[in-house]
C-alpha cells in the first residue's frame, strides 16, 4: 500500500494523494491465528497455487490474505474453523473468492457435498454458474470429468475425484433448505438478508457429522433486520482473540471516520486501485449517507432510517396541555423493535373540543415490562 490508512491525517477524495491509496490487504477485524501461518500450519498457500496455477487466476493481496488465515489447521491437521463469517463491502470481489473456496474443496480437499444457498436463489445460482465456467474454461482441468445439471433449483455440478463422485448444489436459504442432506462445505451468501434463524439453524446443522465441517458466510454490512449476521459477528468480535472453531473477517471503515476519508474507504474496499478505481466511489458518495455507509463502507447502520415526518415539524405540533376526555373510548397501540431491545405504548383518543389526542406513554428497554 503506498498510502498505509489511519497512518496519517484522513485525505479527502479530492487530494491528488487520494489516487495513490491502495485498498487494504488485512481486514480492520479479524480472528488472531493460535500460531504462524506457514505451509505447515494453513492450506491456504496450498489454496493460492490451485486458483493461480489450476483456475489461472490472479487474486488481489486480499483474497490471498484471506485464504491464508481461513483454511488455518489445528495441530492435529483438521481445519481450525467450522463457521467462518466475511464482511466486505459490494464489488470487491468476495463471490470470486468464495468459488475458489469451493472448487478447491470439491476437487482437491475430501469434500463430498458442497451446498450454495442465498435467501434469493438467483444470487446463489450466480456464484454456482460462475464456478462452473471457471472449471470448464480451465484446460488444466480438461480430464475432470463432470456433468452439469440446470433448471429452477435443481442446479447440481457433478464431478468424479478418485472415482468418488462429489457434488456443488444450490439450494434456497430456507428451513427445508438443506433438510436430508450431510454436508462437507456450506456457502451462505448474502447472509445480512436472513431475518430469522430458520434457514441458519437447519442449513449449518447439515455439516454436525463432517470432521472438516466448514459454513461460510459472505455479506456486505447488515441492518436491524439482519439478526443472524449481527449475532454471528457478535459471537466473532468476541472471541476474535481466543482458540475457537469461529471466525470473523471484516473489511470496513471505522464507526467514527470522515465520510470522505479515503484511507477509510480502502479499509472496506480492498479492490480499491485493483480492480475498483477511486472514481466509482467517488460516485456513490453522492448516495444517501445510510446507503454510502452500507454498501461502500461496510458499516452497520441500525439508526439511520429514511422518515415520512419531519421531527422538528412534528415537534412543533405537540400540545402539551392536550388531555383525552374521560367519556371518549381509548384505543391502545404496542410497538416493539425488531431486535427487541425497545417496547412502546401509545394511546389515542377524543378531546373534549373534538380533536383527536395521540400520545406515546411509554417507551422502555426490552420486553418484558
Amino acid at each position: 500500500q503506498k498510502v498505509t490508512p489511519g497512518a496519517s491525517a484522513p485525505i479527502h477524495y479530492s487530494d491528488p494523494r487520494a489516487r495513490e491509496v491502495m485498498g487494504c490487504m488485512a481486514p480492520r477485524i479479524w480472528t488472531k491465528p493460535l500460531r504462524e501461518l506457514t505451509e505447515e500450519t494453513t492450506l491456504g498457500f496450498e489454496v493460492i497455487r490451485f486458483a493461480e496455477e489450476m483456475l489461472h487466476l490472479h487474486l488481489m493481496p486480499w483474497q490471498k490474505w484471506l485464504l491464508v488465515h481461513l483454511f488455518e489447521l489445528r495441530p492435529d491437521g483438521k481445519l481450525r474453523f467450522r463457521t467462518v463469517v466475511i464482511e466486505v463491502a459490494r464489488q470487491n470481489g468476495k463471490s470470486l473468492v468464495a468459488q475458489v473456496i469451493c472448487l478447491y474443496r470439491l476437487l482437491v480437499d475430501d469434500t463430498r457435498l458442497v451446498l450454495g444457498t442465498a435467501q434469493n436463489l438467483d444470487v446463489a445460482r450466480e456464484v454456482w454458474a460462475d464456478a462452473v465456467q471457471l472449471l470448464e474454461s480451465s484446460p488444466d482441468l480438461d480430464d475432470v470429468f463432470r456433468d452439469v445439471k440446470t433448471g429452477n433449483g435443481k442446479e447440481q455440478l457433478l464431478v468424479k475425484v478418485n472415482r468418488q463422485v462429489r457434488r456443488w448444489k444450490v439450494a434456497a436459504a430456507t428451513r427445508k433448505g438443506g433438510r436430508g442432506m450431510s454436508v462437507d462445505t456450506v456457502l451462505m451468501d448474502e447472509l445480512r438478508e436472513q431475518e430469522t434463524w430458520a434457514a441458519w439453524s437447519a442449513i449449518k446443522n447439515t455439516t454436525m457429522a463432517r470432521d472438516n465441517g466448514l459454513v461460510i458466510g459472505i455479506s456486505n454490512a447488515g441492518d436491524a433486520s439482519s439478526v443472524v449476521l449481527a449475532e454471528r459477528r457478535k459471537i466473532g468480535i468476541a472471541e476474535v482473540d481466543e482458540g475457537t472453531d469461529n471466525a470473523i473477517f471484516e473489511w470496513s471503515a471505522p464507526e467514527d471516520c470522515d465520510l470522505d476519508d479515503v484511507t477509510a474507504w480502502a479499509q472496506a474496499n480492498p479492490a480499491l486501485g485493483y480492480t475498483m478505481g477511486l472514481d466509482a466511489l467517488i460516485n456513490a458518495r453522492s448516495d444517501p449517507e445510510a446507503t454510502f455507509r452500507t454498501e461502500n463502507l461496510c458499516q452497520w447502520v441500525t439508526a439511520m432510517v429514511e422518515t415520512y415526518v419531519n421531527p422538528d415539524e412534528w415537534r412543533s405540533l405537540s400540545d402539551v396541555a392536550s388531555q383525552i376526555d374521560p367519556d371518549s373510548d381509548v384505543k391502545i397501540a404496542v410497538d416493539v423493535s425488531a431486535d427487541r431491545k425497545w417496547s412502546s405504548v401509545s394511546v389515542a383518543g377524543w378531546r373534549s373540543d373534538g380533536r383527536a389526542h395521540v400520545e406515546t406513554i411509554a417507551c422502555r428497554e426490552n420486553v418484558f415490562w
